[in-house]
């Protein structure tokens, strides 16, 4: 039995050093594609002047108000969606890819999956679990002991982790969502000041409660007759060609992995809304709130127009019929514009909300000039044979988009 469990320790360490050597090639290639973006955070993240300790008070703020904080929602689901978006980011990495799939067919490895991935997430979460890490630093700094909020923020890490893990596998949404759930309840009752006893319980009980709840749902959908599948926004003959362009071009952006690569996509929106209810507090003036709530609006034009690359590479396989069906190039770029403006007006109405209590009827021109940088974008993608985002047009478009913006605001 001993040579057993040690077997299994062995496999288990070299199943990690196998995923963490995938994770860590994959990521180098991620990093090495958006080496810009990174340079600015380092520049931009980087107090060379302010002292350690002041440091580290600053990256345990976010917890200390998650602890501490009137708004817990608000916080909580935002550190778990910037969790989310993280794993999603580099999801194909942290799954360990097409040599993990074919690892898992093999007997016994299936069952250390979830140790693997907990391990692995671990290590990439690094730089979300400073500020966790910041905390206890701080609170043990300055009281020498251990408190009952350091255990609850390490508890709460651990949620974020078993949360991650479960998206990453993409099959126990309930699980994730139910996690989430009673962690909301335990961070809730500890800000009315209830029992710490209590609150430990369920954050303790929330991933078993979790995956109990996701077996007894995976049981029900196994156990009930499979329902006729309702095809979403089924394709027809009788459509107008632009309008089955349109649908293709719904369904390759809706899929699984599209939307979990997606995902901090969604973040733009929300951290502007997030500026837009704070800016006062912090102290900012009106223009300084107005040219970084704008800068804000960038990303979401830039991530938008990087859409139709994903597009492009999508109908690559079917091109020659489309060719053969008299679809051209114009035609599918017109379908692929109709798409990408949509996703663009619907992601503008929150800094469009924010910017109209500041500026009133004239924050609604971020609308058609963020849409003029889109359309200029993807109709550079669908030219550029690439594939990949270039430095030059989007630091010319944002420029545009941003020197448009202030000389309307200065009239």
């Amino acid at each position: 039995m001993k040579s057993l469990a040690f077997g299994g320790r062995v496999l288990f360490f070299q199943l990690l050093g196998w995923r963490l050597r995938f994770y860590a090639d994959a990521s180098l290639k991620l990093l090495i594609r958006r080496w810009q973006i990174w340079c600015l955070l380092l520049f931009s993240l980087s107090p060379a002047d302010m002292p350690f300790a002041a440091q580290i008070q600053v990256l345990a703020k976010p917890v200390d108000y998650l602890l501490t904080g009137d708004d817990t929602l608000l916080a909580w689901l935002g550190v778990s969606v910037l969790a989310a978006a993280w794993t999603s980011v580099q999801a194909d990495a942290l799954r360990g890819g097409a040599p993990w799939n074919y690892l898992c067919s093999l007997p016994y490895i299936a069952t250390l999956e979830t140790k693997t991935d907990a391990c692995l997430l671990l290590i990439a979460d690094l730089p979300l679990l400073l500020p966790f890490i910041a905390y206890e630093f701080s609170r043990y700094r300055t009281t020498r002991d251990f408190e009952f909020d350091c255990l609850l923020a390490a508890s709460l890490a651990m949620q974020l982790l078993l949360m991650q893990q479960r998206l990453l596998r993409g099959a126990q949404l309930i699980s994730a969502f139910f996690t989430f759930a009673i962690s909301l309840w335990a961070l809730e009752i500890h800000g009315h000041r209830g029992s710490g006893v209590t609150v430990l319980g369920l954050l303790l009980s929330a991933p078993i409660v979790a995956t109990g709840l996701q077996k007894q749902w995976d049981k029900r959908i196994t156990a009930g007759k499979p329902s006729p599948k309702r095809r979403f926004g089924k394709l027809s003959p009788h459509y107008h060609p632009l309008s089955n362009l349109l649908l293709i071009n719904l369904h390759a952006l809706v899929q699984h992995q599209e939307l979990s690569v997606r995902l901090p996509l969604l973040i733009y929106p929300g951290g502007i809304v997030w500026f837009g209810n704070i800016w006062q507090k912090l102290g900012l003036h009106a223009p300084v709130a107005i040219g970084l709530l704008l800068i804000g609006v960038v990303p979401l034009i830039l991530q938008t127009a990087c859409l139709e690359i994903t597009l492009r590479n999508g109908r690559k396989s079917i091109q020659a019929l489309y060719a053969s069906l008299g679809i051209g190039q114009r035609r599918l770029l017109i379908a692929d514009l109709l798409i990408l403006e949509t996703l663009f007006s619907l992601l503008a109405l929150a800094p469009i909300t924010v910017l109209h209590s500041i500026l009133g009827s004239r924050a609604a021109l971020v609308l058609p000039l963020g849409a003029i940088g889109v359309a200029a974008l993807t109709w550079l993608y669908a030219l550029d044979r690439s594939n990949m985002p270039r430095i030059m047009p989007k630091l010319m478009v944002s420029t545009w988009f941003l020197a448009m913006n202030y000389l309307w605001i200065t009239l």
